[in-house]
């Protein structure tokens, strides 16, 4: 949401109907009131609902853009939802430093851990590969090298 208002300064109120909401977040209205409570809850937003029906609701930013990026990505890296911090990683408007950073996060979270080596290894370093097995884990599994 906060990409969709990104020319919107913190603290600067807008007034936002709750159709409009549903299609910026893809969400029914049901939902945007609870998602809307929960980045409120979270300190992203201030949220005045609409009194009556199809009235515009007071929303005000609490966070600079950069700043809820970046708390966004890192909540879902803590949560291990990879694909859909790389999702939002590729949407116009993300700032080239936020994006910088989150991606030098990304690669160092899914890069494959350090190889405890003993002289038992019947393999060669040199014929193992890395292959990463689940982009929604990071778990890694190491593989022969073919040919």
């Amino acid at each position: 949401m906060r990409l969709h208002y990104s020319d919107v300064g913190v603290g600067q109120t807008i007034n936002v109907r709750l159709d409009e909401l549903t299609e910026t977040l893809y969400s029914s209205k049901r939902n945007v009131t609870r998602l809307l409570k929960n980045m409120e809850k979270e300190g992203y937003l201030s949220w005045q609902p609409g009194k009556g029906r199809g009235h515009a609701s007071a929303i005000q930013f609490q966070r600079p853009l950069d700043e809820a990026v970046s708390l966004h990505f890192d909540q879902l890296l803590d949560w291990g939802k990879y694909k859909e911090a790389i999702r939002l990683l590729k949407r116009s408007g993300v700032p080239p430093t936020v994006r910088d950073r989150c991606y030098r996060l990304l690669m160092a979270e899914l890069s494959i851990p350090g190889l405890s080596v003993d002289e038992s290894l019947s393999t060669q370093l040199s014929d193992l590969k890395p292959a990463i097995v689940s982009t929604e884990t990071g778990s890694w599994r190491i593989v022969r090298k073919e040919g």
